[in-house]
């Protein structure tokens, strides 16, 4: 073939708009019979060709949505088999060579049908399987205080899902269970639990908040885009679960009973701790020591200067079990008990242990060990002011954070504030810090809520087909600022929808200011927040999408005394020094400063008390497109399941 040869290229495979109606219409009949897609929706050893989904149109490596699920009338493909000569004409070349592979592509023109996957649940396999390195010698009382505590939250999402199965009716599907793939909305990244909506035309995925929105508002439009410039509509759309209806149904049975049994659930709302367990069986019957007596008060103000706490106010007298200070719990980790943890924890308050590492600990994490263990290692740094990533050696990081004087900034009086945020970023911690991990999880106090075994944590639940969530450990590292509070902060207000406790493992401390100050809000004046950082973004000029989710401000001190005296708002002040350990319940939007450099751990997990915020904050990050890792509504179900069956 000379260089001047031109190849005959195949007729291009038309792009058709299939019509919603012959959808909707195929999906309420029956056609007997059907072959179902057995591959990809373009394999290259076939030439027959069907409009593609958008994994195989991008080559993705979650594989094709419409195996085993679409299919077409049987006699369409015989036919085509039958005249093969007639549909794949050979093409030649310019020297009027027949090239064998090169046969015209044959497009499969019926409308699709969907059928529906008729194999067992995925669920089931896990129903009777008892995991005992969750529920050991309480494994009863656990169980007895987590099924009553989620009932409601279960019943509510049960509910929902199951009216809407029922109002599709007939045109339900359901397809075989994703393994290995984080099953999300194409819109708003959001994890998708049962009922969701794919396009007959494309297999978008769409969840149901999605697809309730006006797809006509300006910032909708793009749901309606399909592919190669088409547009499908809400009845170019099949509804699709994953669960059989009869099982959901059978949970949601469960739940209902056990509300009405138990009502538990207004230990979810209450605003008084019992003592010695008054009016709740559970904690009497489990209870060795009295719970705290807790106030509702509000959070006291605190100076603004940030002037040193004393002593005696900040620390934790071992013959005393619990100190009150604004409102939330400060307990020694020597004494702390589950249910003291509880008590307060059930009432969306933080809570502080402190003293729980020791010399063995600190000798681990001092930033000596990091720079003669890790000295050499790239990582990224953030400059606390302007958010710039820049990259350096942890050598470097660390030599700047035992002396100041070596930091930029530092000649001319304004010293760079750098942090090393969710250290390792891309790698297993328990893998790249093998001895760290294995302290930290030694370290952790209320093991029951926030270990990857602990009995309260929901999250270890999710079977591993399921590709849970990393939820940690991951270290925040960062400089201290002698401006404290006034600065512009070290970690920078937000919100998270999962549960967390962070640990200080190390400070630098040159003088008696505490190490780090946080401000936690109440889940409750989250509304009232976001109205007054979305008005000090109109006072800036910045366009956000977020008031809490960009993490853009933080509230200083004359920010938090506007936000006081504008909509009555105070936060829950924490003074933060080497051995405490903060717990911070999900939804709480909270923000950090420090007045030292710090070396601080964290971890999250999900527990039974907070489901609820869980849920909402999902929701919100719905709203701005940020993925929902956690699988909140698959981690409920999958720990129903276990719970309840663990009895048997």
């Amino acid at each position: 073939m000379t260089a001047s040869t031109k190849l005959v290229k195949a007729k291009p495979i038309p792009k058709r708009q299939i019509k919603p109606e012959i959808i909707r219409a195929n999906l309420h009949k029956t056609h007997a019979p059907l072959t179902p897609q057995r591959g990809g929706c373009w394999l290259r050893s076939s030439k027959l060709k069907i409009d593609r989904c958008r994994p195989c149109i991008a080559k993705k490596n979650e594989g094709c949505r419409f195996i085993d699920m679409r299919a077409f009338p049987t006699d369409s493909f015989e036919k085509v088999a039958l005249e093969p000569k007639k549909n794949n004409k050979k093409i030649k070349n310019d020297d009027n060579i027949t090239n064998e592979n090169d046969t015209q592509d044959i497009v499969l023109e019926d409308d699709p049908y969907f059928i529906s996957f008729d194999g067992p649940d995925p669920i089931t396999k896990y129903e009777k399987k008892k995991k005992a390195t969750h529920i050991q010698k309480n494994r009863i009382t656990y169980r007895n205080m987590i099924l009553p505590t989620i009932c409601k939250a279960m019943v509510k999402m049960l509910q929902e899902d199951n009216q809407r199965v029922l109002d599709h009716g007939a045109l339900i599907r359901r397809r075989a269970p994703f393994t290995n793939v984080r099953h999300v909305c194409d819109v708003c990244l959001t994890s998708i639990f049962n009922l969701h909506y794919m396009c007959a035309v494309c297999a978008m995925d769409i969840c149901v908040d999605c697809y309730d929105k006006d797809w006509e508002e300006k910032d909708n439009l793009r749901i309606a885009h399909c592919t190669y410039r088409r547009t499908h509509t809400k009845d170019h759309l099949v509804p699709v679960i994953k669960y059989e209806l009869k099982t959901l149904q059978k949970f949601q049975e469960q739940c209902s009973q056990m509300d009405v049994d138990d009502n538990h659930d207004k230990n979810m709302t209450t605003t008084t701790i019992p003592v010695n367990g008054e009016n709740d069986p559970l904690l009497a019957a489990t209870s060795t020591t009295p719970p705290p007596a807790m106030t509702t008060a509000e959070p006291e103000k605190e100076n603004e200067e940030a002037e040193p706490i004393e002593k005696e106010e900040q620390t934790i007298v071992k013959d005393e079990t619990v100190k009150e200070k604004n409102d939330f719990l400060i307990v020694d980790a020597d004494v702390v008990t589950l249910e003291d943890f509880r008590a307060c924890w059930r009432q969306g308050k933080p809570v502080m242990v402190q003293n729980v590492i020791d010399s063995h600990s600190q000798e681990l994490w001092s930033p000596e060990s990091f720079i003669k263990k890790y000295g050499k290692t790239e990582t990224d740094v953030i400059d606390c002011k302007t958010g710039f990533v820049d990259i350096t050696h942890v050598k470097d990081f660390f030599e700047a954070y035992i002396d100041s004087t070596l930091r930029h900034g530092y000649d001319k009086g304004k010293p760079v504030v750098l942090k090393i945020k969710d250290w390792p970023p891309k790698e297993d911690f328990v893998k790249k810090f093998p001895k760290l991990y294995k302290d930290f999880m030694r370290i952790l106090p209320v093991k029951e809520y926030c270990t990857v075994d602990g009995s309260f944590n929901l999250s270890n639940r999710l079977p591993k087909e399921y590709l849970p969530p990393d939820l940690g450990p991951k270290m925040f590292i960062a400089y201290g600022s002698d401006q404290g509070e006034h600065s512009v902060g070290t970690t920078k207000l937000h919100c998270d929808m999962a549960d967390a406790v962070n640990v200080m493992c190390h400070a630098n401390k040159s003088d008696d200011r505490d190490a780090a100050i946080w401000d936690i809000f109440p889940y409750e004046s989250q509304a009232a927040v976001r109205m007054f950082v979305e008005k000090i973004a109109n006072e800036q000029n910045r366009k956000i999408r977020d008031p809490i989710h960009d993490q853009w401000l933080y509230l200083n001190g004359t920010l938090l005394e506007r936000l006081e005296k504008e909509h009555g708002v105070k936060s829950w002040r924490l003074y933060q020094n080497p051995g405490d350990a903060v717990f911070i319940p999900a939804g709480c939007a909270h923000q950090v400063s420090n007045y030292h450099s710090a070396i601080k751990c964290a971890y999250d997990f999900v527990s039974p008390e907070n489901i609820g915020r869980c849920l909402d904050i999902t929701s919100q990050f719905g709203r701005v497109k940020r993925e929902d890792a956690l699988q909140l509504k698959n981690t409920l179900l999958f720990a129903w399941s276990e719970l309840y069956y663990s009895d048997e």
